[in-house]
């Protein structure tokens, strides 16, 4: 899942963002009274999250049955959203660098563009609706990003406690999958 292409666009865009991220992080910590940098910003309160939300799209065709009318065969093009939360920053004061949830995203939609769900082996004997496809994309972006944490030097585990990803395969229909644990999900 994590391809040589996945690793080469990370360590292009890695590089840049974490010096970034870094010089942000830098101006934050001084209007903020110069927070340590080993120590966690929390939430303010109760209840209160921090959130990431990124956006792709991809196309791909199905087979649906619905009830009792005879399997059509149709196909989407779909806009993505994933969104991750959390209660607490890292110590460069973000929950997560965007651009690793942006590349996890792609990585994850990438086998299902132009692709016939049907013959694609996550999906085979399913019916693949939207709220299935959602529930793939989640569990393959939050995949992804673990994967990330292991093998890239120096990425910081974000302390992520749920995931949504929504499909929206028109401009009035969405569906989509939320995933939860307050001990974490990476």
């Amino acid at each position: 899942m994590f391809s040589a292409t996945m690793s080469a666009i990370w360590a292009d865009t890695g590089e840049r963002a974490r010096f970034v991220d870094t010089a942000i992080a830098g101006q934050l910590a001084s209007l903020a009274g110069q927070l340590p940098a080993d120590e966690p910003v929390s939430d303010t309160g109760a209840g209160q999250t921090f959130s990431v939300t990124v956006r792709d799209r991809c196309q791909y065709s199905y087979s649906l049955k619905v009830g009792r009318a005879p399997m059509c065969r149709t196909g989407c093009s779909a806009v993505i959203d994933a969104k991750v939360s959390g209660g607490t920053l890292n110590a460069e004061g973000s929950l997560i660098d965007y651009n690793a949830v942006v590349l996890a995203l792609g990585a994850t939609l990438e086998p299902l563009q132009d692709a016939d769900l049907d013959t694609y082996p996550p999906f085979a004997g399913r019916n693949a609706t939207p709220e299935v496809v959602a529930q793939y994309v989640c569990e393959g972006l939050l995949a992804t990003i673990r994967r990330c944490c292991e093998v890239t030097p120096g990425f910081i585990r974000p302390n992520i406690t749920r995931a949504k990803v929504t499909v929206s395969f028109s401009d009035i229909n969405k569906a989509s999958f939320k995933k939860e644990n307050p001990a974490g999900l990476i």
